[in-house]
C-alpha cells in the first residue's frame, strides 16, 4: 500500500515488476497530490474558478428552468436517500446528530 510509516498517504506506490518505489502514474492522483501541496489561497482560487465554470456551463446548457428545478430536487432526494440508507444500515451518520438528520429527513 502507498502509506508511509505513520499511516498517512504519501502518493508513492510499489511497482510489482521491479520491486522498487516510484511515483504514481495515475494522472488523477498526480493532480490530487498537486492540489494538496498548494496553499489555501491557491486552493480557494481553484475552487472559485471551478464554481464559476460550473455556473457558466449550467447557464449555457439549461434553457428551461423547470429542468434545473427537477435536477435540484433529484439531488435533494438522492441525498435524503443516502442519509436514510446510512441511518438504517449503520445507525450512525458519522459525527452528526442522528435526531437532527431524522428531523431534516421529515
Amino acid at each position: 500500500m502507498p502509506y508511509d510509516s505513520r499511516g498517512s498517504y504519501d502518493g508513492w506506490r510499489r511497482n510489482s515488476d521491479d520491486g522498487g518505489v516510484g511515483k504514481s502514474k495515475d494522472p488523477l492522483m498526480q493532480v490530487l497530490n498537486w492540489i494538496k501541496s498548494q496553499n489555501s489561497a491557491v486552493k480557494g482560487l481553484l475552487g472559485l474558478g471551478l464554481a464559476t465554470a460550473l455556473l457558466l456551463i449550467l447557464w449555457r446548457t439549461i434553457t428551461d428552468h423547470d429542468t434545473l428545478f427537477v435536477l435540484a430536487e433529484s439531488a435533494h432526494f438522492l441525498g435524503i436517500g443516502v442519509l436514510a440508507y446510512k441511518l438504517h444500515k449503520k445507525k450512525s451518520v458519522a459525527g452528526k446528530l442522528a435526531l437532527q438528520h431524522f428531523l431534516s429527513f421529515l
